[in-house]
């Protein structure tokens, strides 16, 4: 009795061995020599590898058919075991595809690594946070609010000159260029200002500037007060409050 129950279960294996063949296109018929003849429908290159031991393989590479799922078990122990550090697709395909294939093989692996929720804890972005926009003043007249910054480290003109001063009208968008000296002081600067901006357009409402020396200098400061000016320094490592100039 045990030993007819066993016969029984090797043909369901059996059976089953050669379903999975028959889903690859695969089938086996009696040959004329009594043996069992390979034949199939799917390509040659995959044919003509049928090895003796009754695997498949493709260019070299142990083919795995998508049943039983073989795909998410082969995938799940190169990603997850113990012996891997969850690597990510990329990485994970290079290397599978030195010893396994299957039809939609990247494709697959890219959407199992994913889908891992290990993961999707520890992802890392690498890119720098969107900083949020500046709010800015509502713009009612020309010249109300200005921006204000340096170009430096420009050759030296005949008259000493090495640095551009560069003054922007916020609304209309309008700039003076203004050649100046790095060793200029904040008197300096002053007097240039009043000269070239304030004479031309008056005293602005409101100025945003750049962390440099000549703009945090005390001077600076109580010159703009006694003016009606407001200053207002860019955040230092967010520049972009100052993107006008």
């Amino acid at each position: 009795m045990g030993s007819t129950t066993h016969t029984k279960e090797e043909k369901r294996e059996l059976a089953k061995d050669v379903h999975r063949l028959a889903c690859l296109g695969v089938s086996l018929i009696d040959s004329a020599e009594g043996g069992i003849e390979v034949t199939s429908t799917a390509e040659s290159s995959l044919v003509s590898e049928v090895k003796g031991d009754g695997s498949l393989r493709f260019q070299g590479r142990l083919y795995v058919p998508m049943v039983d799922g073989l795909h998410e078990r082969v995938m799940d122990e190169a990603h997850s075991s113990r012996y891997s550090i969850h690597p990510g697709s990329t990485k994970m395909y290079r290397h599978l595809r030195e010893v396994y294939w299957w039809d939609g093989m990247k494709k697959g692996i890219a959407e199992f690594v994913a889908k891992c929720p290990n993961c999707q804890q520890v992802k890392v972005g690498h890119q720098r946070p969107v900083g949020l926009p500046q709010r800015i003043e509502l713009l009612k007249w020309k010249w109300e609010m200005i921006n204000m910054d340096f170009i430096i480290g420009l050759p030296r003109s005949r008259r000493q000159h090495d640095s551009i001063w560069v003054i922007v009208d916020r609304m209309t968008k309008s700039a003076q260029f203004l050649p100046i000296k790095t060793t200029n002081s904040a008197e300096n600067y002053a007097k240039l200002y009043i000269q070239e901006v304030v004479r031309l357009h008056g005293a602005p409402i409101s100025i945003i500037s750049d962390r440099g020396a000549q703009f945090t200098a005390q001077f600076w400061k109580s010159f703009h007060r006694g003016l009606g000016s407001k200053v207002n320094l860019s955040t230092a490592f967010h520049p972009q409050t100052d993107g006008q100039a």
